[in-house]
């Protein structure tokens, strides 16, 4: 689908108002590698200037290993004076120097890695973030009451885990090295990430089962877009066997090779205009889905669990894919309608 001039202005808008929150005067790098799209760096460059930032494109120079990508990315913030950064690569820079130099400096970073034209418009400009954010609250909410959790799927995922923590284990968890259970707040306003997505891990030793890889994985790049899923194996929270697909999960084995891979997070999807047709950034948020995120550092990758049931030994948050709550399922259906009445 083509995308107007003037719908592709009008995101733009939502953007650099809403979510990254620019101000008249401000300074703003946006940088891309050669993966990302052009037309949507332009667009946000044009709509920002009109909005009096003073705004600069950077391209990283994507022949060169990620380290030195990173430390290009790096003397380019350090050597200007931003006060707000967008990430239009496809490679994310969160995880290197970049993003601590440029959080030194005062600048609000947002990350949009990977989107185009297209993904832009569905995620960012047709959809209410602040009804998106609310979503996102109440599933945090629903997480924070929980004390285990359990995802299925009818594809053969099964995963338990413990949540809720004691006073004790609380206290020994902020001397322990190594992965916490957590549970995040939405993102989508002011920095960070594309919002439409909430972060949670159970208690790392409690994670175990199978995770059955259905709609996408990256990286590594020969991934991507999956028509066999990959089958992950997780005993005490770390993963213990790869399968599944022949060809794709050789290719993960090998990327993994020498690692201790461990489950980093599990996400909850929440985006109404995200589908599996985009990048990573854009997969973890299609509405309903569970990402996985497993090894650390440049090793790191998500995968996506197409329609999943979420249960708490209480209730049911999601049900294949379909959040089930009523307060969930009125948020859910007013979110689409926005979406969809545009």
């Amino acid at each position: 689908m083509d995308y107007s001039e003037k719908e592709l202005t009008e995101s733009s808008k939502v953007f650099l108002n809403e979510l990254l929150q620019l101000r008249s005067g401000e300074n703003l790098l946006i940088y891309v590698d050669q993966a990302g799209d052009y037309r949507l760096a332009r667009a946000i460059h044009t709509q920002a200037e009109r909005q009096g930032s003073r705004t600069e494109i950077f391209e990283l120079n994507s022949a060169l290993p990620l380290a030195d990508q990173a430390k290009q990315l790096t003397e380019k913030i350090q050597q200007g004076s931003f006060h707000a950064i967008c990430e239009l690569s496809e490679q994310y820079f969160y995880l290197t120097s970049a993003w601590p130099a440029a959080y030194e400096g005062g600048a609000r970073v947002y990350s949009l890695a990977g989107l185009d034209t297209a993904s832009f418009i569905r995620c960012v400009g047709r959809v209410n973030h602040e009804r998106m954010f609310a979503l996102g609250m109440e599933l945090k909410t629903a997480l924070e009451k929980s004390r285990r959790l359990r995802i299925v799927t009818e594809n053969g995922t099964d995963i338990r885990m413990k949540v809720g923590l004691s006073r004790l284990q609380r206290l020994m968890a902020r001397f322990r090295r190594g992965p916490r259970a957590f549970i995040t707040s939405p993102s989508g306003f002011g920095g960070g990430f594309l919002g439409g997505q909430l972060a949670f891990l159970g208690i790392p030793t409690t994670i175990e089962g199978t995770a059955v890889i259905d709609g996408y994985l990256w990286p590594p790049a020969e991934i991507g877009l999956l028509d066999r899923p990959l089958i992950v194996n997780i005993y005490a929270g770390k993963v213990v066997d790869i399968g599944g697909c022949p060809v794709k999960s050789r290719i993960l084995r090998r990327w993994f090779e020498g690692q201790t891979v461990r489950v980093e997070h599990f996400c909850i999807g929440f985006n109404p205009g995200a589908s599996l047709s985009g990048k990573i950034l854009e997969a973890e948020r299609v509405l309903g889905c569970i990402s996985i995120g497993m090894g650390q550092g440049p090793f790191h990758t998500d995968g996506i669990i197409n329609n999943p049931s979420l249960h708490t030994e209480e209730i049911v948050i999601e049900e294949n894919g379909s959040f089930v709550t009523d307060k969930l399922l009125s948020l859910k259906n007013d979110l689409v309608r926005d979406v969809f009445a545009q």
